[in-house]
């Protein structure tokens, strides 16, 4: 059977068109998932990142990101998407203090708006600390530090001026046998899913630091810490015990876990005090 000529000339436009729309189509909705990522792109370019061996945190300066567009809704992109987001294009871990957020009413979806191109990293997260609103729309406040193996931690203006707080207050008050002590290197940590009270009783135990605590026992194996690190010092070692507390989901059902106040700890001469915040004498 043969088709007169302008028949197959229609035909293929028609096919012609169909291919050209699907594919648009197809692009679109690839687009818009990504997007979904607040505007992540496959053919964004990565970050420029000096080859230098300039030692970290100093090597933070020199991480560049090309485009950042944090504008998913007109409001901004979620928090949590946009730390996912810089951690992998600036290939640096970011741990978020999520309780200290929660209680300053900013959660992980608190959104924030950014649009930018050839951003450093240290702009685009004191971008970040400036410009997040809380459950209410008003701007938080918010700090970052830049810490060891390419870590950034993120948390409240207010927790990380605690925490500087009691650092600066054992620099002072630590005796010189404790202060020593608390500088000695640990090669290597390991505690995982480990109860808060085992974790310091391994601390003192492995220090010959006496470490008391002034804070009402949490109910048993409810709250647990966990770190694994390298080449740390003690003091560091107890920093992040305290900081990186959670409930254990097994134990406590979610409508039983309800905030877990900060933990400090301070120095008293040869000893060390760990105490929940408001409690210090």
């Amino acid at each position: 059977m043969r088709f007169p000529l302008g028949f197959w000339r229609k035909w293929h436009g028609w096919a012609a068109a169909s291919g050209t729309l699907l594919l648009g189509f197809a692009l679109i909705v690839s687009d818009r998932v990504q997007a979904h990522h607040i505007g992540d792109r496959s053919w964004i370019i990565h970050p420029k990142v000096n080859a230098s061996q300039t030692p970290w945190p100093k090597q933070a300066d020199e991480i560049i990101l090309p485009v950042v567009k944090f504008r998913f809704t007109p409001q901004g992109s979620g928090l949590s998407d946009i730390v996912d987001w810089i951690g992998g294009h600036a290939h640096v871990h970011i741990e978020v203090n999520w309780r200290a957020l929660a209680r300053a009413n900013i959660g992980q979806q608190s959104p924030m708006w950014f649009d930018g191109t050839n951003v450093p990293l240290p702009v685009l997260l004191d971008a970040l600390a400036a410009n997040v609103r809380d459950r209410t729309g008003t701007m938080a406040k918010l700090a970052w530090t830049a810490e060891p193996d390419r870590a950034i931690y993120l948390t409240t203006a207010q927790d990380f001026a605690e925490e500087r707080r009691w650092r600066e207050q054992r620099a002072k008050e630590a005796s010189p046998q404790l202060r020593k002590a608390l500088d000695r290197i640990v090669p290597a940590v390991d505690l995982y899913v480990t109860p808060v009270e085992q974790a310091l009783q391994h601390c003192a135990r492995v220090s010959g630091v006496e470490i008391d605590t002034e804070f009402s026992p949490y109910p048993k194996d409810s709250v647990e810490t966990y770190i694994e690190a390298t080449d740390v010092t003690l003091e560091r070692v107890i920093e992040l015990i305290l900081r990186r507390r959670a409930h254990n989901s097994f134990i406590l059902p979610p409508d039983e876990r309800g905030d877990i106040p900060p933990l400090r700890f301070k120095a008293e001469g040869d000893r060390l005090v760990v105490f929940r915040k408001g409690g210090e004498r």
